[in-house]
């Protein structure tokens, strides 16, 4: 059993290592669900082999991988934990001996249903030579499209609320006819700090337009460090914290921060983390409908 655990701590810190060095290619990979998914299969299908001969009330121990994948891929949470648990218990059925066969052919062709769903539920980029991402983030140069059966769709602002320092909750659909400048970041987050007099000083130049409201959203799980570095840092604008970080980061496909998004006063929202052109969107209207309402463009290269 010990064995088996190893194996899939063994397989998901593989991949994670690819990830970290982009070995692989993949634009955006956190964003992918097929990815958790893929990996609990192979991993647990591993373990199952290497644990075959192990009585079918003992296996379930093997479940305490699971956690091996919730917490690095962000996938702990409602029904997404469900689905990598059932596809974890199929994985390891099939690789069992003493489930009969048919049960077997049958689980594995419903999981590889179930798996080409999620595969191809979502567009797949891979960079190329020379990768490079425009400063509004819209385009993408030396990049593929493999598949995008999706058609495009606004992103609309999350039913998500927020603490304030008080436990209060805020709701940012409150602000609906305003423009946001919304900021994600954490205390334990050193880009996100040097990032903070920039933000600051934008925020100064903005301080008598009602028209514009800017919000820190913390995913720091330690709120108590949070409300001292808002107390000894005092910085500008609507200071929130998340309730829950796992769900911001799937509600808002925060790969990492920090990240920035703007929303226009219909709630339509893009990201754009280049804070030297952000003033440009801030002071006209059009051009930031016109920006959340684009379609990343993918640029192959020639």
């Amino acid at each position: 059993m010990l064995l088996g655990l190893a194996s899939i701590f063994v397989i998901i810190f593989l991949v994670l290592t690819l990830f970290q060095f982009d070995l692989i290619g993949i634009y955006e990979p956190q964003n992918l669900r097929w990815i958790p998914i893929l990996i609990t299969i192979i991993a647990f299908y591993v373990a199952g082999t290497i644990c075959r001969k192990v009585n079918l009330k003992y296996i379930s121990i093997l479940f305490i991988g699971l956690f091996f994948i919730y917490v690095p891929f962000d996938s702990f949470y409602f029904p997404f934990a469900i689905y990598l648990f059932l596809f974890s218990s199929a994985a390891l059925a099939i690789a069992h001996k003493e489930i009969s066969r048919k049960i077997r052919i049958i689980l594995a062709s419903v999981m590889s249903m179930v798996f080409v769903f999620f595969l191809l539920n979502q567009p797949l980029i891979i960079k190329q030579n020379g990768f490079g991402l425009s400063t509004d983030g819209r385009t993408l140069f030396n990049a593929k499209v493999l598949w995008n059966f999706n058609a495009f769709e606004q992103k609309k602002l999350p039913s998500e609320t927020f603490l304030t320092i008080e436990n209060e909750i805020f709701d940012l659909k409150t602000l609906e006819g305003k423009t946001i400048y919304l900021s994600f970041w954490a205390t334990w987050c050193g880009p996100c700090l040097a990032q903070k007099p920039e933000l600051d000083r934008l925020k100064e130049e903005f301080k008598d337009n009602s028209k514009v409201v800017f919000i820190d959203i913390s995913l720091d799980n330690d709120s108590e460090k949070w409300k001292e570095y808002l107390k000894i840092k005092m910085p500008k604008g609507i200071q929130l914290i998340s309730k829950n970080e796992v769900i911001t980061r799937k509600n808002y496909q925060i790969t990492g921060i920090p990240r920035h998004i703007i929303i226009n006063k219909l709630g339509n929202y893009g990201n754009l983390d280049y804070l030297p052109i952000v003033k440009e969107y801030l002071t006209n209207e059009k051009k930031l409908t016109e920006f959340v309402n684009a379609e990343l463009k993918v640029y192959e290269k020639r």
